[in-house]
């Protein structure tokens, strides 16, 4: 198993009680673990998967609280930044009657968009496989510019770069800011996971096959699409394929998306190469990524119900038997 390293927000979620139409109407929250790639770094240690993570924290109780999180799902937290004068961030978050989540966060002045990169994290990235990132350290320009030099730095030390835009249009000036500064860096990575909505709104409603034709020409190697009880697509090796959702009683959606992300490095990781793997066994690591997805979204909090190797894989088989 080669080392992944995740990038980016840090954050700590809370999580209205119940189910409302608003966060207007919410009274009651929950604190929990989250972060996009907090969130998939704690899966892939679920995962007993070798991860470490990036990013800057704030030196209070939640900073605690998110180190003490991670570490115990199994994160090198070596490497996270502890700032003295600048606040952890947090997400409020609030769930429709049909688990659909409403965010309202604060960006600006956060500390996850203070992380600077030492010698120690350039030594990490020379050593690891695997980097994995998402598009919420691209919005204020300091971390903008420590972010593509962290890319550079990983992109010549040969890893395997991961893209999950993990898109939160309320942290972004408008649309078509989210949309250009995911798109300016989408010559970086050979994997990239898009929600259906963040697909359509970089790419439009262009043909499927066209675009990720066009993003195999730029260097992608696996492209997947994630679109909820839908299932999954993927594209690999110049062939589309589908993966279904598993049913369950879903309790909470936050954080789906990420231990899916999860659940294919996992896999993937298990390899020097993308290319020696071969389409049916991507099938097979979509399934699972499936599964770990599905039995996220059991429990409330994004991190809560993610499972180990072995959960995932008796859950799988239960559902092939079925």
């Amino acid at each position: 198993m080669h080392k992944i390293i995740g990038f980016g927000e840090i954050i700590v979620d809370f999580i209205a009680k119940g189910t409302s139409n608003s966060l207007t109407d919410s009274v009651v929250f929950e604190k929990f673990c989250g972060g996009a790639p907090a969130n998939t770094a704690s899966a892939l240690g679920r995962l007993n998967a070798d991860v470490a993570i990036l990013g800057s924290i704030g030196s209070d109780f939640f900073g605690a609280f998110l180190k003490k999180s991670l570490a115990k799902s199994g994160v090198d937290i070596t490497h996270i930044q502890t700032l003295n004068n600048k606040p952890t961030a947090v997400v409020f978050a609030s769930l429709s009657p049909q688990k659909i989540p409403q965010f309202h966060s604060f960006g600006t002045g956060m500390a996850y968009n203070y992380f600077v990169a030492n010698k120690k994290v350039f030594e990490l990235i020379a050593q690891s496989k695997f980097f994995h990132f998402t598009s919420i350290p691209l919005i204020e320009a300091k971390s903008r510019k420590e972010t593509l030099k962290i890319l550079t730095a990983a992109q010549k030390a040969g890893a395997i770069i991961s893209f999950d835009p993990n898109i939160r249009l309320h942290l972004f000036k408008s649309k078509g800011e989210a949309k250009k500064l995911a798109q300016e860096v989408l010559h970086f990575p050979q994997i990239m996971k898009f929600g259906k909505d963040e697909f359509q709104l970089l790419f439009g409603h262009r043909p499927l096959e066209k675009v990720c034709e066009k993003l195999e020409k730029q260097g992608a190697k696996l492209i997947l699409i994630t679109d909820g009880k839908k299932g999954s697509q993927f594209y690999f090796k110049g062939h589309f394929k589908k993966a279904p959702a598993y049913s369950v009683i879903v309790k909470d959606s936050i954080g789906a998306g990420d231990a899916f992300m999860a659940g294919i490095l996992n896999k993937v990781a298990s390899f020097t190469e993308i290319n020696e793997i071969s389409i049916e066994q991507m099938i097979e690591f979509v399934r699972f990524a499936n599964a770990v997805a599905a039995i996220s979204t059991t429990k409330r909090g994004a991190t809560t119900a993610q499972p180990s190797e072995k959960q995932a894989t008796r859950f799988l088989l239960s559902r092939q038997k079925n």
